[in-house]
């Protein structure tokens, strides 16, 4: 699965399971793609990151 899909799944999971709000929702979209963007400009994507 793509870091693309995995965010996506991770989003409907809290939405879904753990009936998060939807400014709780809008916040880990934007952490999720600042993420993206931050290792993008450094040739990573989030499935190849690591801690």
């Amino acid at each position: 699965m793509s870091g693309e899909g995995w965010a996506e799944a991770f989003l409907e999971m809290m939405s879904v399971e753990r009936a998060a709000a939807a400014n709780t929702l809008r916040a880990y979209e934007r952490d999720l793609l600042d993420a993206s963007g931050f290792l993008a400009a450094r040739g990573l994507t989030l499935a190849s990151a690591a801690a």
